[in-house]
């Protein structure tokens, strides 16, 4: 990795702001369940590579909603994002995630998922999305479930729920 420590100009850290809404914005498309959005974070032609699924991105997306619908809740976390352009409208990216799965209706194991996206993104017409990703898993935790909705810390909170039904979107 080539220029690490090296004071980033405007310019760049405009095109990595894009970079991590993009990724931003795929964490809240899986969680919220949102199809619409989490085809918005790859290219028409992107390319994913999920382990179980290789191929085509836009099919790609709503099959992983339909998954993600199977969980009560799921909860991914971007961690550290380090992007290396290449050339004027490509990057590398690699970033770190954790991300939780909340069994339906709070019965079964909560999964754990500590991984990494290794993306590669390109600008098109001053756009940034996802042209192709892979998914490298660290490794899995499965414990018993221990939320407890009612526990004097968190009740009366407002739940998290899917697209509409998510607080974000009243």
């Amino acid at each position: 990795m080539s220029g690490a420590g090296a004071i980033p100009g405007a310019e760049q850290l405009a095109h990595e702001a894009a970079i991590r809404a993009v990724l931003a914005s795929y964490c809240r498309a899986v969680d919220r369940a949102d199809a619409g959005l989490l085809a918005r974070c790859f290219w028409d032609d992107a390319r994913v590579d999920y382990g179980g699924y290789k191929g085509a991105a836009q099919p790609f997306c709503p099959l992983l909603v339909d998954a993600i619908r199977g969980w009560g809740q799921t909860h991914h976390q971007i961690g550290q994002t380090l992007v290396e352009f290449a050339g004027e409208g490509a990057a590398r990216v690699e970033t770190y995630v954790t991300a939780g799965h909340f069994p339906a209706a709070g019965q079964g194991e909560e999964m754990t998922y500590l991984g990494r996206y290794l993306d590669r993104f390109e600008r098109r017409g001053g756009e940034w999305r996802i042209a192709e990703r892979v998914i490298v898993m660290s490794w899995t935790r499965l414990a018993p479930v221990t939320h407890d909705p009612q526990g004097s810390a968190v009740a009366g909170l407002q739940l998290a729920g899917r697209k509409p039904d998510d607080p974000l979107y009243r």
